[in-house]
């Protein structure tokens, strides 16, 4: 009874410590859980979350729902085209091409 108190405070430290650095503190419980001391260790060198990988996959984000947005849709199949596409990757077809574009 006594060690399951003692692994459950190293899951509540790794937690605590996992939720300080801006990560997830669910995984911190569990790497301390399943680790203990070696668990607490990992929560501390495991890297902070920065603002900066957010914004960086935000921005990633962003980026590809503008690059599907002027992706134009193929008339045989509604796959999305790239402006550059002569063809469709998904079926094959020529792309009708219209003389204003």
């Amino acid at each position: 009874m006594e060690y399951l108190v003692i692994w459950l405070l190293f899951g509540g430290a790794a937690a605590w410590i996992m939720g300080q650095r801006g990560n997830s503190g669910c995984g911190g419980f569990a790497l301390g859980m399943l680790l203990g001391p070696i668990g607490i260790l990992i929560a501390i060198l495991i890297p902070k979350s920065t603002d900066k990988r957010i914004e960086e996959i935000r921005r990633e984000e962003s980026l590809r729902d503008q690059a599907s947005r002027m992706a134009s849709p193929c008339q045989h199949c509604g796959a999305p085209l790239a402006p550059t596409a002569k063809y469709c990757s998904a079926c094959g077809k020529a792309r009708e091409v219209k003389p204003d574009e």
